[in-house]
């Protein structure tokens, strides 16, 4: 559940987690309320529904990570995608890279830092999420207007990855591949 406070310290949502109106994280909105500093990720949509809300607080519950069949079909499907999509006589310069962390799997393109080639600067490209509840696979694209920020790709979720990996390839609006 999420917790909204606004400049005064004051909670409106009752917290999921410990069944209080105090939240988990109060000490840290009261340093920000007496900082009076407002974080680049607040959400415009909170931002113009509370004018004097100051910021958006998850709980720090660890997401669950990929059942391990599925993780196997992901990474031999994705892997396979960035075998394609990349030659293999340019990988010294260009690399399709998977990260997972819990149900996401981010996939990056890496190259040599220009300026010092045995660096690797890493640029994400897509994130794949999977919803273990529904069984579903959600596409998501860079949020250009958030530095570090997702937004949910305009395709159908489904339980067909192949589906997401197509889309991504086709890449009709320009946001994966340029």
């Amino acid at each position: 559940m999420d917790a909204v406070y606004d400049r005064r310290g004051h909670h409106g949502i009752k917290c999921g987690r410990c069944e209080t109106h105090r939240g988990c994280r109060v000490a840290e909105v009261r340093k920000l309320v007496q900082s009076e500093e407002i974080p680049e990720s607040l959400p415009d949509v909170v931002a113009r529904e509370r004018p004097n809300t100051i910021a958006l607080f998850r709980h720090p519950i660890a997401k669950m990570a990929l059942p391990l069949l599925t993780q196997h079909i992901a990474q031999t499907k994705l892997g396979a995608y960035c075998e394609k999509k990349v030659p293999a006589e340019v990988r010294d310069r260009v690399r399709l890279v998977l990260e997972f962390a819990g149900d996401e799997i981010t996939l990056v393109e890496t190259r040599p830092y220009f300026r010092d080639p045995t660096q690797w600067t890493r640029l994400p490209v897509a994130r794949f999420r999977f919803n273990a509840a529904s069984g579903t696979w959600s596409l998501d694209c860079p949020n250009l207007r958030e530095k570090g920020g997702w937004r949910l790709y305009p395709v159908q979720p489904g339980r067909d990855l192949d589906k997401l990996i197509r889309a991504l390839d086709q890449d009709t609006s320009g946001v994966f591949w340029g």
